[in-house]
């Protein structure tokens, strides 16, 4: 039997935040399906989604693969309207205040304008 109850979440955001050898590097990422989602706000892999079921370990970002651009713009979209959602700021603009922004992405590249 594979049910769930109603109030079963399908996706789960984390926040991050790196102070060790990171120097404040904050993030946030989104399990969903079998994806991960991570945009940080600083480093050279900033936007990474791995593959959790084929890549458990995540050592290969599927981010610069074309064919992943689909899956990569949807959890765009979906962070960032959980962002919106709970009042978290994460990356926000000086040009936006009040909204978060996703580091490096372009407000239009979330349905913004």
């Amino acid at each position: 039997m594979n049910e769930y109850p109603d109030n079963w979440r399908d996706q789960l955001v984390i926040r991050s935040q790196f102070v060790d050898q990171s120097y404040g590097i904050t993030g946030r990422a989104l399990i969903k399906d079998q994806y991960k989602y991570a945009v940080y706000s600083d480093g050279q892999n900033r936007e990474p989604v791995f593959d959790l079921k084929k890549d458990p370990y995540e050592q290969v970002n599927l981010a610069k693969e074309s064919r992943y651009s689909e899956i990569l713009n949807n959890y765009r979209q979906t962070l960032y309207q959980w962002l919106v959602a709970n009042k978290d700021l994460f990356g926000q603009h000086d040009s936006h205040p009040g909204q978060p922004s996703l580091p490096n992405i372009p407000f239009s590249e979330v349905g913004l304008s």
